[in-house]
Order: structure tokens, then sequence, then C-alpha cells
């Protein structure tokens, strides 16, 4: 089996990360719409919300990247190597921004970091695909999973979680015991 059946057998997982990347995606962008003015004050919540975003797309876009009909493997790996070094310089200077805002360092691993390796790994894998290895294959399924899942917790704690003593992560004084009623009041929560 050549890189190409490879590709065709991992086309149904390539569809359903497609499309769970868009709806993630898409649900980031709403909340960011609802939420954003409140949290925008707060430190490193503007570099959250991008990686947030930017896992989430990358995820989307890689997936439809492996979709594209073809012949031969090699068209998906020149595309992919094109947006493994986009991914590879952005997720750069996210690290080099995030190190200036003194994010701390368990935070600027995962939300940081963690995605610079994956472009990393996505531009092996890509490269593999240019060569028509099959290694590449699994090796980019692996990229897109773990876009999502970086994507995921980043939105997670750029919403919903109050992490007490986390720069740009902890809600204000203010906020904590607040919950917002179905008709978007807050009332205070204990």
């Amino acid at each position: 089996m050549d890189a190409a059946d490879l590709i065709a057998e991992w086309e149904a997982y390539f569809v359903a990360s497609a499309g769970a990347a868009a709806v993630l995606l898409g649900l980031v962008f709403v909340a960011l719409s609802m939420h954003f003015e409140r949290r925008r004050g707060r430190a490193g919540v503007q570099g959250l919300a991008i990686q947030s975003a930017a896992s989430l797309f990358y995820a989307l876009l890689v997936s439809l990247a492996m979709l594209v009909p073809q012949g031969r493997p090699t068209s998906q790996g020149v595309i992919l190597v094109a947006v493994a070094l986009f991914g590879v310089w952005t997720s750069g200077v996210a690290v080099v921004e995030a190190r200036r805002s003194e994010t701390p360092p368990m935070s600027m691993a995962f939300r940081f970091v963690l995605p610079l390796a994956v472009m990393v790994v996505l531009l092996g894998a890509a490269g593999a695909l240019v060569g028509e290895w099959r290694f590449g294959v699994p090796l980019v399924g692996g990229v897109v999973f773990l876009h999502i899942v970086v994507g995921t917790q980043n939105a997670w704690d750029l919403f919903l979680l109050n992490r007490p003593g986390e720069s740009g992560d902890s809600a204000s004084s203010s906020d904590r015991g607040h919950v917002a009623d179905s008709d978007g009041r807050e009332r205070h929560d204990g």
C-alpha cells in the first residue's frame, strides 16, 4: 500500500476532523464576540484568543488539505509545507510575545510552545508526503488531533476557567461568584 492509498483510508478521519475543527472554531468566534469586551483588559487574553483560534484553524486547514482530490500525495505535501512554514513562523512569534508578557512557564508550554512543536512535526510530515512516504499520513493525523486538543484547551482556559494566581486567566474578585441568568443579567451566586 502506497501513501495515496493510505490517504484514502484516512479520508473519514480527515472529514470528521475538519467538521470538528470548523464547529469548535465557530464556537470560539461566537464566544469571543460575546465575552471579549469583559476580558480584553486582562493580560494575555488577546494572545490566548489568537492561539486558540489559530490552532483550530490549522486543524481545519490541514484536514481540508488532506481531502484535496489528487493523484499523488505530493500535492498535499506541498500545500502542507506552506501551511507548516507559516505556522512555524506565527507560532514562533507567539512564543516570543508570550515570553515578553511573562506568561507562567506551564501555561506557555501548553499554549504556545506545543503548537510550535506540532508545526515542526507537520513540516516533517509534509516533507514525507512530498517524498510519498507512508508514515507522513498518520503524522498528519496526529498533528490535526493535537491542534484540536490545544485549541480546545486554550478556548477552555480563555472562557471558563478561573485560575487564581495566573495572570490573565483568573477572574477578578468582582467577577467571582457572579453568574449570568438566562436573560443575561448577573446575579450573585454564593
